[in-house]
């Protein structure tokens, strides 16, 4: 049934005659291009923070995100993750001669090590400690399985400096053409995925947040 002057008059479509009224006021119709939706909606100027509030508020963040980068160091990060590692190797081959038994699993805990290593001396906060400590966990892995092998003639009387002297290059890929299967590399994947957990020290939300800003924005 159709709209007219007599309806609104009489009052039978109070809604309608509301809005239609609303429309005529702001100079709009149902012809325009924009919907009615759009014509309705808005939000005042009193829901949305001042510029000047936000602009304070990302300053603030970049502030807190530069002082946790300033405090980042790469070197003793490295370092710390190679002695992680190399301690976790030399304890994978005293745990082989202890219990004359190889456990690839113990590679984890190299990994562990490694990744702790980076975290407590480089306390980095970017991907790039993640990776770095997943190379040192993989190299503490190869040097884990071959204190198996230098570690392991001692229970027969072999000293390990013996076992050391003799080995030449050849040995060593043979070692680990050998000594490597599957379950291993996968010990090594979790490994490295466990060391790139641990290596970047742990935020807050806030911090978290204002690192996110930095490198989204940037400091300009």
């Amino acid at each position: 049934r159709r709209f007219d002057m007599e309806d609104r008059k009489s009052g039978r479509y109070p809604k309608m005659a509301a809005i239609l009224t609303l429309f005529r006021h702001n100079g709009a119709s149902f012809e325009g291009n924009q919907s009615m939706d759009d014509e309705l909606s808005f939000k005042p100027a009193g829901d949305r923070p001042p510029e000047d509030e936000t602009a304070a508020q990302r300053a603030e963040q970049f502030r807190l995100a530069e002082k946790l980068l300033s405090e980042q160091n790469l070197a003793a990060g490295i370092a710390g993750g190679l002695v992680g590692a190399v301690g976790g190797a030399i304890a994978w081959g005293a745990i082989t001669i202890a219990t004359g038994t190889v456990y690839s699993p113990v590679a984890i805990g190299v990994g562990a090590l490694a990744g702790w290593g980076v975290q407590v001396f480089g306390r980095g906060v970017t991907n790039a400690y993640g990776y770095i400590a997943m190379a040192l966990a993989v190299v503490g892995c190869l040097l884990g399985v071959l204190a198996e092998t230098v570690f392991a003639p001692r229970s027969a009387g072999v000293s390990i400096m013996d076992v050391i002297r003799s080995l030449t290059l050849e040995d060593v890929i043979a070692i680990y053409q050998y000594s490597l299967g599957l379950f291993d590399l996968v010990a090594w994947a979790v490994a490295a995925w466990m060391a790139s957990i641990l290596a970047r020290r742990r935020l807050s939300r806030e911090e978290g947040l204002a690192i996110y800003m930095y490198e989204l924005h940037g400091p300009g």
